[in-house]
């Protein structure tokens, strides 16, 4: 008998993990994917961190931006190894910066719809503009992350899918660097990147991917040309 209710139990106990899912949906007009290249060793950008925590209760988060924050690591040479980063973020800087064909990357720098935004300390995010786009449907399990897209209008192309788990707020101790002493705050924290192909019949996609979601309070996916950075068409919300 005993044993019977401690299966009862854990099999009650886990279902609503298994069986709980959630569906973030975009419309068909562009929601611009907003990215942030920050660091903590970076002494310059807290100033942009707080500006991107800005959109943490704004009204038009997950509508009209999809805001995200990756933390390179090509900085943490000089004293303290940032809590998030990862090569994955340092590389599709990168790949923007060769896009552009520029010489370097820097923090902080902010991407806005796939172009560098340099006013971000002087003038507020422009204006979302009405611009067709694809429609995605991301759905979330608890360890499986789906995109379907509607709306392709290119008959042929190669796309991949990106999904990003995020930690939407957070606050670290930093003990050595540019930084030593200070608590900084982030938001929208990537926490991984996952890119998977983009599987196309006509003007339809559909890709899927494990996904971690431990410590993540958000969820970001959008798709992509896989020639260069820049996202078609984003999806997100709070997990």
């Amino acid at each position: 008998m005993n044993n019977i209710f401690l299966a009862l139990t854990l099999l009650l106990s886990t279902k609503p993990l298994l069986a709980a899912s959630k569906v973030f949906e975009s419309t068909n007009k562009k929601s611009p994917l907003f990215e942030l290249y920050t660091s903590e060793g970076c002494s310059s950008c807290p100033p942009a961190d707080d500006f991107l925590q800005g959109f943490e209760k704004d009204k038009s988060l997950w509508k009209d931006y999809i805001p995200i924050a990756f933390h390179v690591d090509y900085l943490d040479y000089l004293g303290w190894k940032d809590t998030f980063s990862t090569a994955d973020y340092s590389q599709r800087q990168q790949s923007y910066a060769r896009l552009w064909k520029d010489e370097g990357v820097f923090t902080p720098a902010f991407v806005l719809d796939g172009k560098l935004w340099q006013n971000w300390y002087r003038s507020a995010l422009p204006s979302r503009i009405d611009e067709p786009a694809p429609k995605l449907k991301l759905t979330l399990n608890a360890e499986s992350a789906a995109l379907d897209v509607e709306g392709l209008k290119e008959s042929k192309g190669c796309y991949k899918a990106l999904f990003a788990p995020l930690l939407k707020h957070s606050a670290n101790k930093i003990a050595a660097g540019e930084n030593k002493g200070r608590i900084l705050t982030h938001s929208f924290a990537a926490l991984a990147l996952i890119a998977v192909p983009l599987q196309r019949v006509g003007e339809r996609g559909s890709a899927l991917t494990k996904i971690s979601l431990k410590k993540a309070t958000a969820i970001v996916g959008w798709i992509e040309k896989c020639s260069s950075p820049g996202a078609v068409q984003a999806v997100g919300g709070d997990i």
